[in-house]
């Protein structure tokens, strides 16, 4: 019997690590990171919330370069000492109209973005510090 669930331990575990390198393998390539950082795009960078310094840095994929569709963004929030707190997922549109990729909207409790990739909520939030729950999905290959 214990050597039957070990079994079935190692090859849950086998399944999970052979999803995650597939999804691994299969993500776009997340580049030009210079160009949504700046305050005329999605205005990333060093920011100071509630007495700490944030970094938000952003890369994406390009979209479709016929209409500007789809362009898949990574965002990424690092505390002052680099340390990796946060990572979301989003796309804009960059020909559709400034409210379909407007900039980081920063306040005091959270960070607001637009996802149009998500037709049911198209306005998200990042809530500031980032939650544990947020640290732990960074840190997964599958989220």
């Amino acid at each position: 019997m214990p050597t039957r669930i070990l079994k079935l331990i190692g090859l849950a575990f086998l399944i999970y690590l052979g999803a995650g390198l597939i999804v691994h393998l299969t993500r776009p390539h997340y580049a030009r990171c210079d160009f949504y950082n700046r305050p005329d795009t999605l205005d990333g960078g060093v920011k100071f919330l509630n007495g700490t310094s944030y970094r938000f840095q952003m890369c994406g994929t390009g979209g479709n370069d016929q209409d500007g569709t789809d362009d898949n963004i990574e965002l990424k929030v690092f505390d002052e000492k680099g340390t990796l707190l946060a990572r979301r997922y989003f796309a804009v549109n960059w020909y559709a109209g400034k409210s379909f990729h407007e900039a980081l909207e920063f306040d005091s409790e959270s960070v607001s973005y637009v996802d149009t990739s998500d037709e049911s909520e198209y306005k998200k939030q990042l809530s500031i510090p980032p939650t544990k729950w947020d640290w732990i999905r960074a840190r997964l290959p599958l989220f």
